[in-house]
C-alpha cells in the first residue's frame, strides 16, 4: 500500500526496554493508596508549573487531565520530556532524590490532581521494604520509558515517531485498533506533537496532512483519528523473545 509504506519503515513500539516511549505505566495500587489515604484533591488551570523543590514541593497524581515534563534546549525552544496522563504522577521520582534539574512539571490541560506534600510521600513510600520495592520498580518502569523516548527520536525518521507516539498515547488508554479508526484520546495540538516528537510544527501538520489525504487520518473538530493499517508494521523488540528472560 503506497500511502502505508511512504516514509515508513516499521513503526517502532519500543526498541530497548518493556515500558512504551513518552507515556508512563498507570501508578502501581499500592502507591496510588497513599494518595488516596493521604493526599488533597484540588483543580489546576493549564499553564501552571508543579513545585518540585523547596518548602513547598509536592507529589502529585493526576485524576484528569493532561500534563507532561517539559524543558528548553540549548536554543530556548521548549521540549516534552514525557507526557502525564491521568493515573501518572509528578513529583515523585524527584522527591527521594532532592536533586535540582532543568525540568518542568507542566500542566497542559485543565485538570484534576490529588496533591502530596513531599515529606508525608517520603514517610509512606519508607515505611515498609515492600512498598519501598514496589516504588524503585515503578521508578525504573518511568525512567525506561524517558530513555525509551529519546531512543526514538535519535533513531527513527519523523512518521516513525509520530506513529510511536501516538500508538503509546492510544495504548494508554484503550487498545489500539489495527482495522478501524483510533482517535487520539488527547487532543494535542500540532506544537504539542512536535514538541514530543524533537521536530518543528510545520514538519509534523505536513506528514499528518498526507496521511488524511491518503484516507489514513482525519480530523474531527480538534480531534486526530488515526486509521490502525498504520501500526500494522509495529515493531517490538519483545515479540522475538521470551519475556522471563531478562538477557535476550
Amino acid at each position: 500500500d503506497r500511502s502505508v509504506s511512504r516514509g515508513l519503515g516499521d513503526v517502532y513500539k519500543r526498541q530497548v526496554f518493556y515500558s512504551s516511549p513518552w507515556i508512563h505505566e498507570p501508578e502501581p495500587e499500592e502507591l496510588f493508596r497513599i494518595y488516596a489515604a493521604y493526599g488533597e484533591r484540588i483543580k489546576v488551570k493549564a499553564g501552571v508549573d508543579l513545585p518540585y523543590s523547596g518548602e513547598d514541593a509536592l507529589v502529585c497524581y493526576l485524576e484528569k487531565g493532561l500534563g507532561a515534563f517539559s524543558y528548553l534546549d540549548k536554543s530556548g525552544h521548549k521540549n516534552y520530556f514525557a507526557i502525564i496522563v491521568p493515573k501518572r504522577t509528578f513529583g515523585d521520582l524527584v522527591s527521594l532524590t532532592q536533586n535540582r534539574m532543568c525540568l518542568k512539571g507542566e500542566i497542559l490541560r485543565d485538570s484534576t490532581l490529588i496533591i502530596l506534600k513531599r515529606k508525608i510521600w517520603e514517610e509512606q513510600v519508607m515505611k515498609s521494604v515492600a512498598t519501598l520495592s514496589c516504588y524503585v520498580r515503578n521508578a525504573i518502569s518511568k525512567e525506561e520509558s524517558h530513555m525509551e523516548g529519546m531512543i526514538a527520536n535519535s533513531t527513527l525518521e519523523l512518521p516513525e515517531r509520530i506513529l510511536s507516539f501516538s500508538y503509546a498515547l492510544i495504548n494508554a488508554y484503550y487498545p489500539p485498533k489495527l482495522e478501524d479508526w483510533n482517535p487520539l484520546p488527547a487532543t494535542l495540538t500540532l506544537t504539542e506533537i512536535s514538541r514530543v516528537v524533537a521536530a518543528n510544527r510545520t514538519s509534523v501538520s505536513l506528514i499528518i496532512s498526507d496521511w488524511i489525504k491518503d484516507g489514513n487520518a482525519q480530523k474531527k473538530g480538534r480531534q486526530l483519528l488515526i486509521y490502525g493499517r498504520l501500526f500494522q508494521n509495529l515493531y517490538d523488540w519483545s515479540c522475538s523473545f521470551d519475556k522471563s528472560s531478562s538477557n535476550p
